[in-house]
C-alpha cells in the first residue's frame, strides 16, 4: 500500500502549528548563517537586524 503522508501529524496540523515550526527552522536558519557568514551578516546589520 501506498504511504500518504511522510509525517502525518504535522502534515495534518492546523496552520498555527506549522507556522511555528517554519518561523522555528527560519530562526535556525539565520542563527546560523549569523554566525558562519559575514557577508549576511554584514547585510543584516546594515539593514538593521541583528543577532539575539
Amino acid at each position: 500500500m501506498e504511504q500518504r503522508f511522510q509525517n502525518y501529524s504535522l502534515e495534518t496540523s492546523n496552520r498555527e502549528v506549522v507556522r511555528d515550526l517554519q518561523f522555528k527552522r527560519l530562526q535556525n536558519v539565520m542563527d546560523a548563517a549569523w554566525t558562519t557568514n559575514r557577508f549576511y551578516r554584514e547585510q543584516w546589520a546594515a539593514a538593521g537586524i541583528h543577532s539575539s
